[in-house]
């Protein structure tokens, strides 16, 4: 209560979902604080309500990273179990508040490769800024680890996007080249693509669920 706080990061799990942090942010609304403060949030985007909502308009300045990626199916599958129209409202009702900026980070990988274009034009139509970063660990789902031809369409997709469209995104280029240039010089490495159809045939199982509900064009080659 005594320190002078200017910046606050709350990162995961979820951090709008504990009820700790948000006593911590009532304290800091409380005793005169959070006016001062610019306040970070790494959210999945799944919690909003009036509550959070008031609370978070009271800090000088919101930054709010909504990971996410994907729209609909895809994204419900690789953040599983969440719902996406949840979150696209809840991202609606963030942009309202007038302290709040709020931008999408999104882990390129093999599962979303196919469907990054989708996000893109999701953030382009919603005005919202969008940063793509690829995948470190685990190695199985590196965004590389497909057959060529998945790699192809997912590489003529992104690259098919009007230009105007990139404006409020970082690293598009960057990951349109560095596709094209793997595709060139194509070799699939046969032990991690074994690894991840294993995995997705475990998760499926365990979950309960069947990715061709979800990722139709995935499921094609991992359940040939």
């Amino acid at each position: 209560a005594n320190h002078d706080f200017k910046v606050v990061s709350l990162l995961g799990g979820e951090p709008l979902m504990n009820k700790k942090i948000i006593r911590f942010l009532s304290m800091l609304i409380e005793n005169g604080k959070a006016q001062n403060i610019l306040l970070h949030i790494t959210t999945n985007g799944t919690k909003c309500n009036d509550d959070i909502l008031k609370i978070l308009g009271k800090f000088k300045h919101l930054r709010l990273m909504i990971s996410a990626e994907g729209i609909g199916k895809c994204n419900e599958y690789i953040r599983f179990p969440s719902s996406w129209v949840e979150i696209k409202n809840n991202i609606a009702q963030f942009k309202k508040l007038t302290n709040a900026y709020v931008y999408i980070n999104t882990i390129v990988q093999n599962l979303n490769i196919l469907s990054v274009d989708q996000l893109i034009e999701f953030a382009y139509e919603n005005k919202v800024f969008m940063k793509l970063e690829r995948i470190e660990r685990p190695h199985y789902l590196d965004m590389f680890n497909l057959p060529k031809h998945i790699l192809q369409e997912a590489h003529e997709r992104l690259s098919n996007i009007e230009k105007k469209k990139l404006i409020h995104t970082e690293n598009v280029e960057g990951i349109i080249a560095t596709l094209g240039k793997h595709i060139r010089s194509y070799k699939l490495n046969e032990k991690h693509y074994q690894e991840f159809v294993v995995m997705i045939k475990k998760r499926d199982s365990y979950r309960k669920v069947h990715i061709k509900d979800y990722m139709p064009e995935l499921a094609g080659e991992i359940y040939k």
